[in-house]
């Protein structure tokens, strides 16, 4: 008897429950286009005006793989986590990308952080908006869509530039984004680097 309330019971539990397929993470997804390192490299090399160059070193990079499961009324979310520093300055980039993989939409959700800085986004058009969680989170960053920047070597068209708000958190100043690019230039502590 006991043997048969116990098997009652777990067709009910699970009779609820489905088997769900979730894609591994879709690097072609239109979220990635707002990836700061988007090509993956090992490093990622910024030169300033004197011609020192400083590198970005990847410590982290983590994705969401296929996987089943069984669940009831449950989402695929698939995430990308990345992070780079800057040795010789102790200065670290950090990027989460995330979406939905059972949506058909373009729509995603980005996290940027820069040493103790960071705060969530969200993909306006051309450009990002900083999400204000209130009671939680203070903005950290002023974004402003440049239709275009001038740096060292190079101009650019259509530049997303986060400036960060407290300047006693981090040494970088100002980061300039281009859709599909990434990072094309740093202001840390008034020295510009651009990507090379």
């Amino acid at each position: 008897m006991r043997q048969l309330l116990y098997i009652l019971t777990l067709i009910l539990i699970t009779g609820g429950c489905q088997k769900i397929e979730c894609p591994a993470y879709d690097f072609n997804h239109a979220i990635n286009k707002w990836n700061w390192f988007p090509d993956n490299e090992q490093e990622y090399e910024f030169m300033n005006v004197d011609s020192t160059i400083i590198n970005l070193v990847k410590t982290k990079f983590v994705f969401n793989q296929y996987e089943e499961r069984r669940c009831h009324s449950c989402a695929c979310f698939s995430d990308l986590e990345n992070c780079y520093e800057i040795n010789s300055l102790n200065i670290q980039f950090r990027v989460t990308l995330s979406y939905q993989s059972d949506d058909s939409s373009d729509e995603g959700s980005i996290y940027y952080g820069v040493d103790s800085i960071g705060s969530p986004f969200e993909p306006i058009g051309e450009t990002i908006n900083e999400i204000e969680v209130s009671d939680y989170e203070t903005k950290e960053f002023n974004v402003t869509l440049l239709d275009s920047l001038t740096l060292i070597f190079a101009t650019y068209k259509t530049v997303t530039q986060l400036e960060i708000i407290n300047s006693i958190k981090s040494d970088v100043q100002k980061i300039w984004v281009v859709p599909d690019k990434g990072i094309i230039g740093l202001n840390i502590k008034g020295n510009v680097w651009e990507s090379r």
